[in-house]
């Protein structure tokens, strides 16, 4: 993949940003304080914090200035969502969209109704993560669970909806 973007990767995503570090030409990585987990991979920092509109305006024209990148891995939540179609706009012609959604979204294969369509050059790809049933109760996913599950969208394009875990 030549370029990648991640937005919320730093966190319980920052195992699936080495990943992805090693595998792209260019990852940037988009957070509130994304520089410590860049350093740490050499891969770029762009913190960005979307609550605040200047903010995202002045992240996606940072983005703008690079060539489009190929992959968006995207851990957006409800408030933010206003600023996915802007990011999934900026891809190149057949990118990928790996959105990230909390169990609360529901079950990936009847869609997720709170994402805004993808536009027509992209194509999206839904990870949804649950919870791990065990003998003494459910407990929620490690980060490793959870960016395992997201690789494992990253390296099956034709995975187009995915559950981490169990949602039952």
């Amino acid at each position: 993949m030549r370029g990648a973007v991640m937005i919320g990767g730093t966190g319980m995503l920052a195992e699936a940003a080495r990943a992805i570090a090693r595998r792209a030409e260019r990852l940037t990585l988009i957070a509130r304080s994304p520089q410590d987990l860049a350093r740490e991979i050499g891969v770029e920092a762009l913190p960005m914090d979307w609550t605040r509109r200047e903010s995202v305006r002045e992240a996606l024209a940072a983005l703008r200035e690079r060539d489009a990148p190929d992959l968006l891995v995207s851990w957006i939540h409800g408030s933010g969502l206003w600023c996915l179609p802007e990011f999934e706009a900026l891809l190149a012609s057949g990118a990928r969209s790996i959105r990230v959604h909390g169990s609360a979204a529901g079950d990936p294969r009847h869609g997720i109704k709170t994402d805004p369509a993808p536009p027509a050059h992209v194509l999206r790809q839904d990870v949804v993560l649950g919870w791990v049933d065990e003998p003494r109760g459910r407990r929620w996913l490690t980060d490793r669970e959870i960016s395992q599950g997201v690789l494992k969208a990253v390296g099956d394009p034709s995975l187009r909806a995915s559950i981490v875990g169990s949602l039952r």
